[in-house]
């Protein structure tokens, strides 16, 4: 009876996954052969890609990783928010490749935003100095590597990125400075 009952379950659950898998992909192919271009706000479904921020499932994606950063300690938060800045980074990279420019430049904000939080809880005298240092790096590779990416942009779109790149210059200088004050 225990096996009957568990093999009905499994079967039921794969049918309905089964069918789930097959609905997203219709709408997926629908809404992509309807619209003669592809619009940022489109969530697609693919399989054995990196979920990157045009897929269905991101944005569950992105609630997992707000709540694993809201629950972490201080010292991990850092750690985190640079991670999550640079997967951002790869992410944006990624679109590009697609030729999805609204939504890169969404992303690459978010992972300047992500820079900058990770910048000013550095400046944060309880931060130990061996965390100042890892943030410090960071920013400096960053300040450096996103602007690679200028060329995918237009000025106008770029003129953001540019904003928060000047933000994060000043966070990373004040840091340069503790860094060396503390030395």
């Amino acid at each position: 009876m225990r096996t009957l009952r568990f093999t009905l379950s499994s079967g039921a659950l794969l049918l309905a996954s089964f069918i789930l898998f097959i609905s997203l992909s219709a709408s997926n192919s629908r809404m992509v052969t309807t619209h003669s271009t592809f619009e940022s706000s489109h969530r697609q479904f693919y399989i054995s890609q990196t979920i990157l921020p045009d897929h269905v499932a991101y944005p569950i994606l992105m609630a997992f990783d707000k709540a694993k950063l809201e629950t972490a300690a201080q010292d991990k938060q850092l750690y985190l928010e640079v991670e999550y800045a640079q997967r951002r980074f790869e992410y944006a990279q990624d679109l590009l490749k697609r030729d999805n420019q609204n939504l890169a430049l969404t992303t690459i904000t978010k992972a300047l935003k992500y820079s900058l939080q990770a910048g000013i809880a550095a400046l944060d005298t309880d931060v130990s100095a061996q965390d100042k240092q890892f943030v410090l790096r960071h920013l400096q590779a960053f300040i450096q590597t996103v602007p690679q990416l200028k060329p995918a942009f237009t000025d106008a779109d770029y003129s953001v990125v540019e904003h928060h790149l000047q933000e994060l210059q000043v966070i990373q200088n004040q840091l340069s400075i503790q860094v060396i004050a503390n030395s």
